[in-house]
């Protein structure tokens, strides 16, 4: 009866939603009413299938049997005796729980979403094909052919998937299946690269050469690189100087020749989403209460139902490894073993770059290069839509990659250039596969130096004392601002092809200090030998760099509430001058409670507070008004916004520079007449959010929410309390946050802790769907012992035989 009112309610829900609302993603054909209702088959069946009943099967993919035990929470602790065992397992589980997510990543990824949302989706799908998004998985598949054995062991984690998917009849098909009125397909090894290729988009896929161009030309030299600094006063890079390269200096002189500098049309290209990044930091025992390493990591990435991350425990050979994994991934990208704790951040250097062609005729079929006509690769893609024909386009490729994007006239077409197209020259399959089976610090760095893309800052902390970090990846040589702008396509002089040796990227290990952290900043200072250029973190690594540079005698529970810190550098440098403001009108009592409000508040974002929302839209109102003459661009070209940093650091130092002057009026503005004005709108904006019902507090100012992957309301969960900002260590905004947190003890027996927004289980109708929020929303952590027995795990759990056959 309970299962029977849950997904009744769930049902009206969704099909009032769908009805009224229009439907997923803007519009959704309906299911069939009957069928999605049937009893035997529709959606009462996921309630059903909720049972903890123990279960036995046979399967001849494996080569021993394998035992699975589901915990409490569903996390399975998986019991084998090889690592192909081990994979298969875990295949069957990313299955089991969350099969729709990694179908919906993984048509995502390579453009077929509309088969199954329908036309609402083709102008996605169009755009992730003409970035080049299949043709990376297709170089990625060549790549990973060429080492086969390694082969082979990806396909032992898709061999359990499908046993997985093979069990199912339609009445067993995930709630969405049903919705959505498709049926599964069987799982690949080219799935999983589309998986890979799609982290690797999120995280490496944008670029600002377009942009930047287009300031430069507008602004011209002097103004473009007085606003765009690629390194500030008070940085705090991820490397000291002391360990960076000794190579010889590649920062050659700037190739302006190869430098297209033209205005471009507006492009639907954007800059990245503020909220995408991480926090990894290890601490030496020196600095540690009980002499061990600590470790902890958060990567801040899109929060949805189901969560991103797998929580999964693998006992094989004499491997003992905890931590978190996208389903669809095998191996864990996070976590923890009887030796060290590992995890990443994303490095934030652009590895993306624009060439405009030369086209020899309007018919686009040979484009110049080295002063000759070079012929273009046509291939015509075909997109299936749900509920219409199908639909073709024509893509172009050049000797730098697709065509991604076709001016008007034919004269500005640009093709990308992305690292991650290049078809992998290493096993990168098995970065996060040897990672949990390593056991030093020396024995993780070997296993990780085949990764390519996208880069990051893999940190490592070992319980014998080592802690280090290497920018992780693949990088090119590059002459000083290549790779900043849109370049000439017509010369293979400005083509980078060598790649940075790995033993020459950004690393450090077991500094002085007694502590390694990233956040997204910029990796190293200016003084590194190579050139790269990127869009980097500004605030958050202060602050940590300030709490671990004082803190000593640090414990695990400490680095839980680090991670929950709210405090943000930003208002810290800013609001003491904008305070000290002159001009507020004391008459005004709104305006004096506004003020007082922010003087006495300590820069925490907590969500009952106002001030933090005070201060975010006087911020806003005060960067658009200073910034008015380049949004004035926006328009009719894609714009390069200014960073936060540079806006603060001329309020505070050129208070009288001439972006500060609003050219629509008479007088000529200082920074304080932006402050005040800025003050006003903000003043107005939040009366009339009083006046329309809305309260002011950070909480309903910045609300978060944590969508299902189709944006249902029903499946989702809304207006999640959160503590933080953009510019704090928790840093969550709109729906960014941090999706797992981890904090690792690394004594004897390591022992950790984790938590993220969501549950084990892909089915709405399952306890396990999202019952960790609570516990994320109020700061709180599993305590996760890996050395409990099977019997311990047991409880209050469920048991998969899988035996050989």
């Amino acid at each position: 009866m309970k299962y029977f009112s849950f997904a009744l309610s769930i049902t009206t829900t969704i099909l009032l939603t769908l009805f009224l609302n229009g439907n997923v993603w803007n519009r959704i054909t309906l299911p069939p009413l009957g069928k999605m209702l049937n009893p035997f088959t529709g959606i009462w069946q996921n309630g059903q299938k909720t049972s903890r009943a123990d279960i036995n099967l046979h399967s001849v993919s494996i080569e021993q049997d394998i035992e699975i035990v589901l915990d409490e929470r569903e996390v399975p602790h998986i019991y084998a005796n090889s690592l192909n065992d081990a994979l298969f397992a875990q295949g069957y589980m990313h299955a089991k729980h969350r099969y729709f997510q990694m179908d919906m990543m993984s048509r995502s990824a390579s453009g077929r979403v509309a088969e199954v949302i329908g036309p609402s989706r083709l102008s996605y799908d169009l755009s992730q094909r003409r970035k080049g998004m299949v043709y990376a998985i297709e170089q990625a598949e060549r790549g990973w052919k060429k080492f086969p054995d390694r082969y082979q062991l990806i396909q032992k984690y898709v061999d359990g998937v499908n046993t997985a998917l093979a069990e199912w009849s339609p009445a067993d098909y995930p709630l969405e299946y049903k919705l959505l009125n498709v049926p599964p397909e069987p799982w690949t090894i080219k799935k999983t690269i589309m998986i890979v290729k799609m982290m690797a988009n999120d995280l490496a896929g944008r670029g600002s050469d377009i942009p930047a161009t287009n300031m430069l030309e507008v602004l011209g030299n002097d103004l473009f690189f007085s606003i765009y600094d690629e390194h500030e006063d008070i940085e705090t890079p991820v490397i000291l100087d002391e360990y960076l390269s000794k190579a010889a200096s590649m920062r050659k002189d700037t190739i302006w020749a190869a430098i297209n500098k033209d205005i471009y049309y507006k492009t639907d290209f954007k800059e990245p989403i503020k909220g995408i990044g991480s926090n990894n930091w290890a601490i030496s025992g020196s600095k540690t209460e009980s002499g061990n390493p600590i470790f902890a990591n958060d990567p801040h990435l899109t929060l949805s139902l189901p969560s991103i991350w797998y929580e999964t425990h693998l006992q094989y050979e004499d491997v003992n490894a905890y931590g978190v994994t996208i389903p669809g991934m095998p191996g864990l990208i996070m976590g923890w073993n009887d030796q060290i704790a590992w995890g990443e951040t994303n490095v934030s250097q652009d590895i993306k770059d624009y060439y405009e062609i030369e086209w020899t005729d309007v018919t686009k079929s040979h484009y110049m290069f080295d002063g000759k006509p070079t012929p273009t690769k046509i291939v015509v893609e075909t997109y299936k839509v749900k509920g219409t024909v199908n639909y073709k386009d024509t893509l172009r490729y050049t000797i730098h990659g697709p065509v991604v994007y076709e001016s008007p006239n034919g004269d500005k077409d640009l093709a990308v250039r992305w690292l991650a197209h290049n078809e992998p020259e290493s096993p990168e399959m098995m970065t996060f596969i040897d990672a949990m089976s390593a056991k030093s610090y020396d024995e993780y760095l070997k296993a990780t130096e085949v990764f390519i893309t996208p880069a990051q800052n893999f940190l490592a902390a070992s319980k014998f004392g080592d802690i280090g970090l290497r920018v992780n990846g693949k990088f090119y040589k590059k002459s000083s601002q290549d790779g900043r702008f849109v370049k000439k396509g017509n010369n293979s002089e400005y083509l980078s092809m060598e790649y940075i040796p790995i033993d020459e990227n950004p690393q450090m290990r077991n500094p002085d200090r007694g502590w390694i952290a990233s956040s997204n900043q910029v990796s190293t200072s200016d003084k590194y030998p190579y050139y790269f250029n990127g869009r980097f973190e500004h605030y958050r690594n202060r602050t940590i760099d300030s709490l671990l540079n004082h803190m000593s005698n640090i414990t695990a529970t400490e680095m839980m509430k680090m991670q929950q810190n709210s405090h943000g550098d930003k208002a810290r440098d800013l609001l003491p001058r904008i305070l000290d403001n002159d001009n507020f009108n004391e008459e005004n009592e709104d305006a004096v409670d506004i003020h007082l409000d922010l003087s006495q508040w300590n820069h925490n974002y907590h969500p009952e507070l106002k001030a933090p929302s005070y201060f975010e839209e006087w911020y806003t109102n005060i960067y658009r008004n200073t910034w008015d003459e380049i949004y004035a661009f926006s328009d009719s070209m894609q714009i390069l916004y200014p960073t936060s940093w540079k806006t603060i650091e001329f309020i505070l130092e050129q208070p009288n520079h001439k972006f500060f002057d609003i050219q629509s009026t008479p007088k000529k503005e200082t920074a304080s007449d932006i402050i005040r004005m800025s003050f006003l709108q903000m003043q107005d904006t939040m009366q009339e959010r009083i006046a329309d019902g809305k309260s002011n507090n950070w909480n309903d100012y910045s609300p978060m929410h944590i969508w299902h992957l189709l944006r249902v309301p029903a499946l989702s969960r809304k207006n999640v309390l959160h503590t933080g900002s953009g510019d704090a260590i928790n840093s969550n905004i709109n729906n960014f946050g941090p999706s797992w947190r981890m904090v690792v003890d690394l004594k004897d027996e390591p022992l950790g802790y984790g938590v993220y927004p969501g549950g084990q289980s892909g089915n709405p109708l399952s306890n396990e769907y999202d019952s960790n929020i609570e516990m994320w929303e109020q700061g709180k952590y599993h305590e996760i012992d890996i050395y409990l027995t099977k019997e311990e795990w047991k409880i209050n759990g469920q048991t998969i035989q899988i035996n050989a056959q």
